[in-house]
C-alpha cells in the first residue's frame, strides 16, 4: 500500500499545501513500526538523517507527541553522540553503570535491566534494525527501545517525570531540556519523500 500524506500550513480554507510524504508499506501496520514517520522534519542540523527517522518514527509508534522525536534525539546526541562516541558500552560492553549502546539503556548492574523489560516492544521488520533479533548496540533498535521506556514511564503527558526515570542526573534532564527548545530546531525540506519499508512492514 501507498499512503501520501499532505503537509499543510495555514488554518481552514487558507491552507497551502508545502509538500507531500509518499510511504510505502503494509495497510496493517504503521510507519512508525517500520522506521518511518507520517510526519516531521525531513532534515535537521546536527542529526544524522537515517537516525533521524528512527526518532520521528519510533516517537510516532510509542505515541511521544509532536516533540517526542526531539526528546530522542536530544537523549541520544548526549548518551552517544548519535552512537560517533567510542566511549565504553556505546559499541560493545556496558559502562560502569550497566548501560549500553547509543541510547545507554540498562542492561543490568545499577542501570538496572530495562532493555529485556522493552525488547519485545521493539517493531519485528524495523528498517535498519539488527537481524534477527533486537540489539541494544543497534541505532534503530535502541531508539526504539528508549521510546518504549520514555511512553511508559509516562511521557509525553510527564516529560520531566519519564526523564527522571531514565536518568535522574540534572546535568543530563537540562541537556535534554535545552536541546529540545532550541528555536527553530528543524530545516524542513518541502516535496515529496519516499520512505520504503522491509517486506513484512
Amino acid at each position: 500500500m501507498i499512503r501520501v500524506v499532505m503537509l499543510l500550513a495555514g488554518v481552514g480554507a487558507t491552507a497551502i499545501v508545502l509538500g507531500v510524504a509518499v510511504f510505502a508499506g503494509s495497510d496493517t501496520t504503521s510507519a512508525g513500526a517500520c522506521g518511518a514517520s507520517s510526519g516531521g522534519p525531513a532534515e535537521v542540523d546536527g542529526v544524522p538523517t537515517t537516525d533521524l527517522r528512527y526518532f520521528e518514527g519510533a516517537a510516532e509508534l510509542f505515541g511521544l507527541g509532536s516533540d517526542g522525536w526531539m526528546y530522542l534525539a536530544g537523549i541520544n546526541a548526549d548518551e552517544s553522540n548519535f552512537g560517533a562516541s567510542r566511549l565504553p558500552g556505546v559499541r560493545s560492553g556496558t559502562n560502569a553503570a550497566g548501560a549500553a549502546g547509543p541510547m545507554q539503556i540498562g542492561v543490568g548492574g545499577s542501570a538496572t535491566d530495562n532493555w529485556d523489560a522493552v525488547v519485545d516492544e521493539i517493531p519485528a521488520g524495523l528498517v535498519g534494525g539488527a537481524e534477527p533479533l533486537p540489539s541494544v548496540y543497534n541505532e534503530a533498535d535502541a531508539v526504539y527501545g528508549a521510546a518504549a521506556l520514555l511512553s511508559g514511564w509516562g511521557a509525553p503527558t510527564d516529560w520531566l517525570g519519564a526523564l527522571r526515570r531514565w536518568n535522574d542526573f540534572p546535568l543530563e534532564i537540562a541537556t535534554v531540556d535545552a536541546w529540545v527548545a532550541l528555536p527553530v530546531r528543524a530545516r524542513w525540506r518541502f516535496g515529496t519523500r519516499v520512505v520504503t519499508a522491509r517486506p513484512g512492514c
